[in-house]
């Protein structure tokens, strides 16, 4: 199979881009510098930018699946924690754009990189839930905002698409035992390994039972 991966340098999009080669598909890996992505066997990288469209023109040619690891735009300095409490649009317009190269390229399936703080909580427990509404919205209102516009994107979309929600994410080992799936129970501050959701949303290109799915991803 051929896979595009939007975001393909970022901690999730570059496991994601190993995993699938060594599971002996072709990637197509998207970058706005692509010279930092290293050259593979079965590796193609295109140079392009989620908010430029035009950029993307070429992105999606000849893919059977895209993998979207995205997420808000790093400020020099920052920590990933308070870059999500910045107003961003890098999701809404990226997704956009990703979503109508998918399109005009005849793509299928489009797999999505989201956040577990657009869950209702219904999954979780009480105080999960209380923390969820009262805490993590308002601080983390702008990103929000701006994923579930990309969701709405995908929803309004013709395309095979997979929502994937992790819990917060973190550089460690694969567990592998982690819970995937619709309405999954998860815990709000746990921790899932960069490496288990590139491996959920690997997984989630063949799952067919996910298909226009929002899936929970936790450990």
């Amino acid at each position: 199979m051929k896979i595009v991966i939007f975001g393909a340098t970022g901690a999730t999009g570059s496991q994601v881009v190993t995993q699938a080669l060594s599971a002996g598909h072709e990637v197509i890996a998207i970058a706005r510098h692509p010279e930092h992505v290293t050259p593979r066997p079965n590796l193609i990288v295109r140079a392009g930018d989620v908010l430029d469209a035009a950029s993307l023109h070429d992105s999606c040619r000849g893919a059977d699946a895209v993998i979207s690891c995205i997420g808000p735009r790093k400020s020099a300095g920052t920590s990933r924690i308070m870059n999500n409490l910045r107003p961003s649009t890098t999701m809404s317009i990226g997704t956009a754009n990703m979503v109508a190269a998918a399109e005009a390229a005849g793509v299928g399936r489009f797999i999505f990189q989201s956040g577990i703080g657009l869950s209702d909580g219904r999954e979780m427990s009480y105080f999960d839930r209380w923390i969820l509404r009262l805490l993590w919205r308002p601080i983390f209102g702008g990103a929000i905002r701006d994923k579930a516009e990309g969701e709405r994107i995908l929803h309004a979309s013709q395309l095979e698409w997979v929502i994937v929600r992790p819990v917060g994410l973190k550089d460690a080992d694969a567990a592998t035992n982690y819970v995937a799936g619709p309405n999954k129970r998860v815990a709000l501050f746990s921790a899932l390994s960069y490496t288990d959701c590139a491996a959920s949303l690997l997984r989630s290109v063949s799952e067919s039972s996910w298909t226009r799915q929002v899936v929970n991803v936790g450990p």
